[in-house]
């Protein structure tokens, strides 16, 4: 079970991505095209529902063309 730490983290992770998404103007379908993703696994990282491994985290951090210390730029 994930202590209330941790998903607060995963939570604030993921409206942090949402942040950095919706600021370039981008959908969820047009970041997951950058990542060859799909959309439900973009949608359950940002709805903080799931631990994204570190290899997903700088794969959005590239698809968002950002450094990846910015996804992590909140505090919970």
């Amino acid at each position: 079970m994930k202590s209330l730490k941790n998903q607060l983290f995963l939570v604030n992770l993921g409206k942090r991505i949402v942040e950095l998404r919706k600021k370039k103007g981008l959908s969820q379908r047009e970041l997951c095209l950058r990542m060859d993703w799909d959309k439900p696994n973009l949608s359950v990282i940002e709805n903080g529902k799931t631990s994204p491994s570190i290899t997903s985290i700088k794969k959005i951090a590239e698809a968002l063309e950002i450094p990846l210390k910015d996804l992590f730029n909140f505090e919970y």
